[in-house]
């Protein structure tokens, strides 16, 4: 048998985990200089007729390496036989252990403040095969499933406010891995405390380059509006802003401060009547809003709720 199909079959025969082997080829004495020479390039090592030789999954002279090696042999009508000296085998991979939901969930919550709310959780499966199952299961959290994404989201309050119960939450996390039902767990805090801080008095950024910078609150008619930047803000829904600032930490923000004029540079040309202009835009867009529009505002605003 050519040397090139000894090698076919011992690989073959080898476990399915090996990484390296060690070989024997056995020649006759006239062929074993020409054999060594023909094999220089896989690093053998010879002892009269025996050529040993090693190869490797993990690096140095592979499996190709080696059988174009032995071709090479059979094509000088070097005839021999290959033998298996050795074999190490890889050391099987302890398994991870994947922490279950109902896990994730307390380790999640742990890491909240003390005095959250409500949140927003959104368990990402693994398999859409579960997805159907997973929604009948968790049917008591009232979960959404957002088009064709494998996740299910909910709403889960601490003590009171709109959600399922944190144990509700943790029961039907259990009954999924009951099921061997896997996924990851992610929560988002909505509020820390729930308290109604007061209203958006003004939005900054840039709209033309879609930079949205923070918000400005105010939490009373007469009130000077404070500033939250943009990373203080968790979400922004129809109708409500949700911050991850507690009620004291908004009180504790700083005044907003109007941002400056921006000034238009007209050409030398431009007329008196362009120029007017140009001065009255530049004072309505720099102009702070007045208690009268607070005022007028909180109406409207009143009169909204009540409809």
């Amino acid at each position: 048998m050519r040397l090139v199909w000894q090698w076919i079959q011992l690989e073959r025969d080898l476990p399915p985990n090996w990484t390296d082997a060690r070989l024997v080829l056995i020649v006759s004495e006239r062929d074993a200089d020409r054999a060594a020479a023909l094999l220089g390039g896989v690093n053998p090592l010879r002892q009269g007729a025996s050529i040993r030789l090693f190869v490797s999954r993990r690096g140095g002279v592979g499996t190709e390496a080696l059988r174009r090696a032995l071709l090479r042999l059979d094509r000088q009508g070097i005839s021999g036989t290959l033998e298996l000296a050795g074999v190490t085998e890889a050391e099987d991979a302890p398994a991870v252990a994947r922490a279950t939901l109902a896990a994730q969930w307390e380790a999640a919550v742990a890491t909240l403040p003390a005095d959250w709310s409500d949140m927003y959780a959104e368990l990402v499966l693994r398999s859409s095969d579960h997805l159907e199952r997973a929604a009948l299961l968790a049917s008591p959290l009232n979960p959404r499933c957002a088009g064709t994404e494998l996740a299910l989201r909910f709403r889960a309050a601490r003590s009171f406010g709109y959600g399922a119960s944190a144990t509700m939450a943790r029961r039907c996390l259990e009954r999924l891995d009951e099921e061997g039902i896997r996924g990851e767990l992610h929560v988002h805090v909505v509020t820390s405390d729930g308290t109604d801080v007061g209203h958006v008095d003004e939005v900054t950024g840039d709209s033309t380059i879609d930079i949205f910078n923070g918000l400005a609150i105010a939490s009373g008619l007469f009130g000077k509006p404070r500033y939250v930047p943009a990373e203080k803000v968790a979400r922004i829904v129809p109708g409500r802003v949700e911050l991850v600032l507690t009620s004291d930490e908004v009180r504790r923000l700083g005044e907003y401060e109007e941002p400056p004029e921006s000034a238009t540079i007209l050409p030398e040309r431009a007329s008196a009547l362009e120029r007017a202009e140009e001065s009255a835009v530049g004072r309505v867009e720099a102009e702070p809003m007045s208690p009268l529009r607070r005022l007028m505002f909180w109406f409207e605003s009143l009169f909204r709720g009540r409809r």
